[in-house]
C-alpha cells in the first residue's frame, strides 16, 4: 500500500509539473503572438503613414540636345572662339540604356524631393589634316542630383510636376588614342598600324574639373496601375566643364592651356516609376 501511495504521489507531482510547463508554454506562445501582432501593426502603420503614396523609385532613358555646341564658329575652326586648342564644336553622345535611376519622397501631397543620377556626354570636334573633322576625345559629366519637386495630384490619371535643383558632377575626358599619343590625325595613326607608342615622345592629356550644375524640369506622370506609372519630362541643365589641356615631350610638360566646354543641354526623358 505504501508503495502505491508513493507511486501516486510521484504521478501527481509529475502531472502538476507537466501542467505548469504547459501553462508556461501557452502563456509564452500567447505573448509571442501579441508581440508579433503589435510588430505587424506598427509596420502597417509605418507603411501607411510614411511610405504609401509618398515614396517612388524608378529609372529612365534620356535623349540630350546640347544648346551651345558650335561656339567655335565665331572665330573659325582654328581661330579665336574655340573651346580649347583647335576643338570648335561638340556632338552629343546618346545612351538609351535605362541607367538613370531616381527616387522621390513626398513630404506632403504636393511637395517632395528627388535624388537621381544624371549624366551628359559629348564628342569633341576639331579640324583634320586628312579629312573634314576629327575628335580629340569625349568629354562627360556624371553624378548625383538633388531636386525639389512640386506636383499637382488631381482626379485624372495624369499628375503634372515641376522640379528645380542642383547636380554634383564628376568630370572626365576619354582621350582618343591617336590624340593622346601625339599623332596629328586618326588617318595617320591608322596608316601606321595604330601603335601603342607615342609620336616623337609626345603625349597629351585633358583634365576635366568637377562641376555643380543648375537643373530645372517639367513633366507628367501617367498612372497605369495603382503602383506603376509612366513618367515623361523635359529637363534643362546649365553647366560648363572647365578643362586643362597638357602636352608632354618625353614626360616633360611643354604646353598647358585652360579652357571650358559648355555642356548646357535640354534632355527629353521617359521612365517607369513604382509608387509604394
Amino acid at each position: 500500500m505504501a508503495g502505491d501511495d508513493s507511486g501516486n504521489k510521484e504521478n501527481n507531482e509529475l502531472d502538476i509539473a507537466l501542467q505548469g510547463f504547459s501553462d508556461a508554454t501557452w502563456h509564452e506562445s500567447e505573448e509571442n503572438e501579441v508581440s508579433e501582432k503589435d510588430s505587424s501593426e506598427k509596420q502597417s502603420h509605418f507603411y501607411a503613414d510614411y511610405l504609401a503614396g509618398r515614396l517612388e523609385i524608378g529609372t529612365r532613358v534620356t535623349s540630350t540636345i546640347l544648346t551651345d555646341s558650335d561656339s567655335g564658329a565665331a572665330g573659325g575652326p582654328q581661330g579665336e572662339g574655340t573651346f580649347l586648342g583647335t576643338i570648335y564644336a561638340l556632338d552629343e553622345i546618346q545612351d538609351y540604356t535605362p541607367k538613370n535611376i531616381f527616387a522621390r519622397y513626398y513630404f506632403s501631397k504636393y511637395i517632395g524631393v528627388e535624388l537621381a543620377y544624371d549624366s551628359v556626354e559629348a564628342e569633341t570636334v576639331a579640324p583634320s589634316v586628312y579629312t573634314t573633322t576629327k575628335t580629340d576625345g569625349d568629354v562627360s559629366l556624371a553624378g548625383p542630383t538633388v531636386s525639389l519637386v512640386g506636383r499637382y495630384p488631381n482626379s485624372s490619371s495624369f499628375t503634372p510636376y515641376v522640379s528645380m535643383g542642383l547636380g554634383f558632377f564628376t568630370g572626365d575626358f576619354e582621350e582618343a588614342d591617336d590624340w593622346a599619343l601625339g599623332y596629328y590625325d586618326p588617318a595617320e595613326y591608322a596608316a601606321l598600324g595604330s601603335p601603342t607608342t607615342s609620336y616623337n615622345g609626345v603625349t597629351r592629356v585633358m583634365d576635366i574639373d568637377n562641376e555643380i550644375a543648375f537643373l530645372i524640369g517639367i513633366g507628367v506622370a501617367y498612372s497605369v496601375t495603382e503602383h506603376f506609372s509612366l513618367d515623361v519630362s523635359m529637363h534643362y541643365t546649365a553647366v560648363e566643364a572647365d578643362a586643362t589641356f597638357s602636352s608632354y615631350k618625353y614626360g616633360i610638360l611643354t604646353s598647358e592651356q585652360d579652357g571650358s566646354f559648355p555642356l548646357d543641354n535640354v534632355a527629353v526623358r521617359a521612365g517607369l516609376t513604382f509608387t509604394f
